[in-house]
């Protein structure tokens, strides 16, 4: 599975709506816990390791999929 795709399910799951690139993390229902889960859950499905404030920097889901590919060079 590509990592894009990963972070599309993980968003689905915590936020329980449909995510497009636009779709930012805590306008649609995101909160610091829910930040907390999906960054567990990211590293228990790709092990990569990121801080929370990750999310807050980039709360875009295009955003967020683009910092983690250069993360992941």
């Amino acid at each position: 599975m590509h990592l894009k795709e990963t972070v599309k399910n993980l968003w689905e799951m915590l936020l329980k709506t449909e995510i497009t690139d636009e779709t930012d993390f805590f306008e649609n229902g995101g909160n610091s816990l829910l930040a907390v889960m999906m960054m567990k859950k990211l590293e228990e499905q790709t092990g990569m390791i990121l801080k929370v404030p990750e999310i807050y920097r980039h709360s875009v889901f295009s955003d967020f999929c683009e910092m983690l590919e250069r993360s992941s060079l």
